[in-house]
């Protein structure tokens, strides 16, 4: 049995990033599609646990990133058990959280860090935050906080052998990317890595090989998803975002982050083949286009 202080000393040893582990970009799965294809079949998390590492092993994948949801004091002991039996490694786990306001940091803070202690069994080395919106442009000061309390998750991850992502969707690409823009220029590049979720950068409105350029060597990880006249395809291929690019700007800059195949549905996603039918599609392209291998 691994004990806390044993993770401890090997993660602090071994590499932390895609981009220090190897000539390449490591290329994994994210999950939140099973979410969406679990409630649509009306199958419970709990039931449908380990049907979502073996469909993604059946895919052709080797690791994935995890949401919270699936570390609940109910089911991290089946989560670490069956992506063990299903040789599936979890180098990340997501969550959100309010960083934003003084009062619900230090809550979000300590969630995330009992996330990152209890989804190392599972091989987790960072967590990928995504900063909860508040259904308006958050100020001056908000953002300010939100920056500094991100620092303070940060160096509280470093000190565990862990790192910390953040993450985006569209709010944060709204006024010309204002909040992602201030998290990039106000957080700490020793403390902070950035996700780039392509499609929602694309979605938001931002030129987002631009996005991509900005951030530079502090993108640790891609979500990537496509879609065609407006709408997200079913699997990951080519469509409204040019992937080549972003592939051809890797192999320039010899960065080597996670890319992440993230399908999801949305009310006028085709739905004609299986799911794990689609990720294996997803995988082949992304190995095409990427020159990888799961």
């Amino acid at each position: 049995m691994t004990t806390r202080r044993g993770f401890l000393a090997s993660a602090l040893a071994a590499p932390l990033l895609a981009s220090e582990a190897g000539e390449k970009p490591r290329l994994i799965a994210q999950v939140y599609v099973f979410t969406q294809e679990l409630s649509r079949r009306k199958v419970s998390l709990p039931a449908g646990l380990e049907e979502i590492f073996a469909t993604t092993r059946e895919a052709g994948f080797h690791g994935m990133e995890l949401m919270s949801q699936m570390f609940t004091p109910e089911l991290r002991g089946r989560t670490v058990e069956f992506a063990r039996k299903h040789g599936i490694d979890v180098p990340l786990a997501y969550c959100g959280g309010r960083m934003h306001a003084p009062e619900d940091a230090a809550r979000a803070i300590s969630n995330a860090l009992s996330l990152a202690e209890v989804s190392a069994p599972a091989g987790t080395v960072a967590i990928d935050m995504n900063p909860d919106p508040i259904g308006r442009a958050k100020t001056d000061a908000e953002l300010s906080v939100q920056a500094d309390n991100l620092n303070r998750l940060g160096e509280a991850l470093r000190k565990r052998g862990q790192r910390l992502f953040v993450h985006h969707h569209t709010p944060e690409m709204s006024g010309n990317a204002r909040e992602w823009h201030h998290i990039l220029t106000h957080t700490d590049p020793a403390l902070v890595w950035l996700t780039v979720d392509t499609h929602w950068a694309f979605r938001g409105g931002q030129d987002w090989m631009a996005i991509v350029r900005e951030a530079g060597k502090r993108v640790a990880s891609f979500h990537l998803r496509n879609s065609v006249d407006g709408v997200w395809t079913e699997s990951f291929g080519e469509g409204e975002v040019d992937y080549t690019k972003l592939a051809e700007y890797l192999r320039e800059t010899k960065l080597r982050p996670y890319l992440e195949v993230e399908l999801a549905y949305e009310a006028k996603t085709p739905h004609t083949r299986s799911l794990m039918e689609n990720l294996r599609m997803g995988r082949e392209y992304a190995e095409r286009v990427f020159d990888v291998r799961a």
